[in-house]
Parts: C-alpha cells; structure tokens; sequence
C-alpha cells in the first residue's frame, strides 16, 4: 500500500509533537507544507491540528486541505491564525471537525 504521507500527491498529519501546525515534526517527512502540496488531516492523536498566531507563525499553506478526508481530523483555527488553501473539504470521515475562532 503506498501511504498518502510518503507520496507526491500530499503531507499528512501525524502530530507527534505538538498541536502546532508550524512545528515541522508533527509532518510526514517532517517538512511543514508550503502551499505546493495537498494536506491530509485524518487523525487527531495524539495530538489534534491547530493554527494560531498569524504574527507569530505565519500562514499555515496548503494547494488542497482535507480534514476527516480518510480517518477522524480535527483543525482549529484560533487567536489569529489564518490557513490559505485553493480548495477545503472538511468532514467525509464522522466524527471529523473543524472550528474557527
């Protein structure tokens, strides 16, 4: 099976780290996306996906984000945080949410 996190077609989420969108070991490949690449968000342990703090981070990019696409994710957009992306899709998967603050 060739896994979405190893492919060219996107990064997934792994959040072995943190909640920090920014911080690039909770990435497969441990490269935080840049826009050029799908984001797959399709698990939230151990730790579920946040953006915050614009000033501080930055955007957080994707070309196409996905959350709950293949397994239950969960994005939270807080305290000024802004993700950009071309196209969102947000829960195929039950269970799977995403919050704006």
């Amino acid at each position: 099976m060739l896994s979405v996190a190893t492919d060219a077609f996107g990064q997934t989420w792994e959040g072995n780290h943190s909640t920090d969108w920014f911080a690039e070991d909770n990435w497969s490949g441990d490269i935080i996306p840049n826009g050029a690449r799908s984001v797959y968000i399709d698990t939230t342990a151990p730790n579920p996906t946040k953006v915050t703090d614009k000033t501080t981070n930055g955007t957080a990019k994707a070309k196409n984000l996905r959350v709950g696409y293949s397994g239950e994710g969960t994005l939270t957009v807080s305290d000024g945080g802004k993700v950009n992306s071309n196209y969102g899709y947000v829960g195929r998967y039950k269970g799977s949410t995403a919050l704006l603050r």
